[in-house]
This record gives C-alpha cells, structure tokens and sequence, in this order.
C-alpha cells in the first residue's frame, strides 16, 4: 500500500496502479 497527499506528485506515482482517493490522499498499489 502506498499514499500520498493530492497535493504532490512522487516520482514512484507512476509505477503504481491507483486504487482510490479518500479526502486529500491518493492510493496506490503495485502493478500487476
């Protein structure tokens, strides 16, 4: 599981597959 606020954009973002947003933050998972 990895997060981030919807205020920035880490690097790591796009190697991620987005699950949801909740609020201010973003949730990713590893791609598969």
């Amino acid at each position: 599981l990895f997060y981030h606020a919807d205020y920035v954009t880490p690097g790591w973002a796009k190697t991620k597959q987005r699950t949801v947003e909740i609020e201010d933050h973003i949730f990713y998972r590893w791609d598969t």
